[in-house]
C-alpha cells in the first residue's frame, strides 16, 4: 500500500507498506450503500436480540 517513491506528485504520507487482509468479501454483484446498511442492521438488530440476557 502507499506509491513508490519514483512516483510524479507522489506526497510524503505515501510511503509504502505491506498490509494483510484477514477477510475478504466479494459479491457475484454490486452492493449499494443503502443495501449495505439495511443488511448491518439487521445483522445488528439480530445480534442483539440474541445476546439479550433474560
Amino acid at each position: 500500500m502507499g506509491s513508490p517513491e519514483s512516483e510524479m506528485q507522489r506526497e510524503n504520507d505515501e510511503t509504502q507498506h505491506e498490509v494483510t487482509v484477514s477477510d475478504l468479501y466479494i459479491s457475484a454483484t454490486e452492493v449499494t450503500g443503502s443495501k449495505l446498511l439495511w443488511t448491518l442492521s439487521l445483522w445488528y438488530r439480530r445480534k442483539l436480540l440474541f445476546t439479550r440476557k433474560s
